[in-house]
């Protein structure tokens, strides 16, 4: 298991690395740590061209400020590791240098005032997500990490023909030793016939190796208010959610969030491809 893990030096970059070590201590997975730099440019006729001698001066920016945070980060000892500094400039966008590196798993930060519109990098986390083959952890801005007790899956009824996506989910369920709940907000002006429902819903539990007590439904018009009711009536340390549910997440960290959205991002966010 490869874990990648871009960093700004942020707080909240670090405590998405505290995360990624807690997962590693557990498990036989590489962390790689990664910060990426802008690569000056000079401007030439029709085009542009690097200046190496700023360039190589960020670069060593870059390796000592990895270096000191390897250095505080003493934890990091108990786990398998590497750093890696990488330029970019032009049209390269930071979604597709760190696709690029090939890993099982992303976990990284946000900071919470703007949730996943202003991910740390000053990438666009959708774009992240949309591309990454794998699935993407991501951290918010908080004091301190909590214990990962209890998972809760976001399911919207229908059928996941391919179950082997929720690998990484029995994974790290299993790793932390937590518990696991699923759970659907239900609109009232859905559709779905309990017969379907119950057929869509059993093979997946069988396949989290969960109870149907693990199992409930909220009614809700917004699946947000539905999803704040949940987390916080369950003590919900981890969410989790799929691709065909991205409009949960534009809904949940949309610039015009109110203040039943005030919970925003504050527990850790698994994105499951």
């Amino acid at each position: 298991m490869k874990i990648l893990v871009p960093t700004d030096f942020s707080d909240t970059a670090t405590k998405a690395l505290e995360l990624a070590i807690q997962i590693a201590k557990r498990s036989d997975a590489q962390l790689l740590i990664v910060h990426i730099y802008l690569l000056p440019v000079l401007p030439a006729r029709n085009t542009f061209y690097s200046d190496q001698g700023k360039g190589m001066d960020n670069l060593r920016k870059a390796e000592d400020e990895l270096q000191r945070l390897t250095e505080a980060m003493t934890s990091l000892k108990e786990v398998k590791y590497e750093t890696k500094a990488i330029s970019m400039y032009g049209p390269v966008e930071i979604p597709d240098i760190l696709i690029g590196l090939s890993a099982d798993l992303i976990i990284m930060g946000t900071h919470g005032n703007e949730g996943l519109k202003k991910l740390i990098l000053g990438s666009n986390t959708f774009s992240i997500i949309d591309k990454s083959p794998c699935p993407v952890l991501i951290v918010p801005e908080m004091q301190s990490l909590p214990e990962i007790k209890n998972i809760g899956l976001s399911y919207d009824g229908g059928i996941i023909e391919d179950l082997s996506r929720l690998s990484i989910l029995v994974w790290i369920t299993k790793l932390m030793a937590a518990d696991l709940q699923v759970f659907r907000v239900r609109n009232p002006e859905e559709n779905i016939s309990p017969e379907v429902l119950e057929n869509n819903v059993q093979p997946l539990l069988d396949y989290l190796k969960v109870s149907h007590d693990s199992y409930s439904e909220i009614e809700g018009i917004r699946v947000t208010e539905g999803l704040e009711q949940v987390i916080a009536e369950n003590n919900i340390d981890m969410l989790v959610t799929i691709p065909r549910q991205n409009f949960l997440l534009r809904e949940f960290f949309a610039g015009s969030v109110t203040k039943k959205l005030s919970l925003r991002i504050r527990i850790p966010l698994l994105v499951i491809p």
